[in-house]
């Protein structure tokens, strides 16, 4: 993987941007890993298959070494997650036959990992809550295009429970009101993000007028406690040379 050409670019892409993971871009990734492929002339152990080391010594080392290369190239490319379940794999050809099935063709692999992540996802400190239900709503889009459709209380109570500790006096509020609410109306998934948009929008304001305050009261603070050091013209603790008032 040394000499890279014209793809080195787009192999950096490969591996920060357009990174593989589980969302949509599968189809975009393989375009550019084939490309870093054929640019380093690897790309022929996806429809050769290997030479046998009996008849031709030397083009079964080449190939051998071209996969290897070809397997890496591909494994730099994906996702942690994605990494540790296709690293096992022998070929080059093997691994993208297992990620375009994965990837293109429903499964209950699939619809199971997108769950899992799914329901295990925490806010992440200084993501705004608007930001966060956006992410929530495009991982239950992720597994509704797989044939996994959410239910909507099912979104409600995930979006809750991935929130910190933090939260949690606006989400005993809303439970609470459920309680009492017999057609659970309160608990539905536009009520619980229109609460919880709300609920950031007070917190960032009250963090807002905290700050405000803390300068205000900084600001305060310096004016009236004054100087405590010592005037190097009369000698007097209270005030700076420049303030003396024996110097006019």
């Amino acid at each position: 993987m040394d000499d890279f050409y014209v793809s080195q670019v787009a192999y950096q892409h490969l591996k920060t941007t357009y990174r593989l993971n589980y969302g949509d871009n599968f189809a975009f990734w393989k375009v550019k890993v084939k490309m870093v492929l054929t640019d380093n002339c690897v790309q022929y152990v996806l429809t050769t298959p290997k030479p046998s080391k009996e008849d031709d010594a030397a083009r079964h080392d080449k190939w051998v070494a071209d996969d290897f290369t070809a397997r890496h190239i591909i494994l730099g490319s994906i996702h942690d997650d994605l990494f540790m379940s296709y690293s096992e794999h022998e070929t080059t050809k093997s691994m993208m036959d297992a990620l375009s099935a994965f990837f293109t063709k429903p499964s209950l692999g699939k619809r199971m990992a997108l769950l899992q992540r799914y329901m295990s996802h925490q806010m992440k400190g200084g993501t705004s809550i608007n930001q966060h239900v956006l992410e929530m709503d495009n991982m239950a889009m992720e597994l509704e295009r797989e044939g996994m459709k959410v239910p909507e209380e099912m979104q409600s109570a995930a979006l809750m429970n991935s929130l910190p500790s933090s939260w949690e006096d606006v989400i005993v509020n809303i439970t609470t009101v459920f309680d009492f609410d017999r057609n659970g109306e309160s608990t539905g998934l536009k009520n619980v993000k229109d609460r919880l948009k709300s609920a950031g929008a007070r917190k960032d304001l009250r963090a807002r007028n905290l700050e405000r305050d803390s300068e205000e009261n900084s600001s305060m603070d310096n004016s009236t406690q004054g100087f405590n050091g010592k005037c190097y013209h009369c000698r007097r603790v209270g005030h700076r040379r420049a303030d003396c008032s024996l110097l006019f």
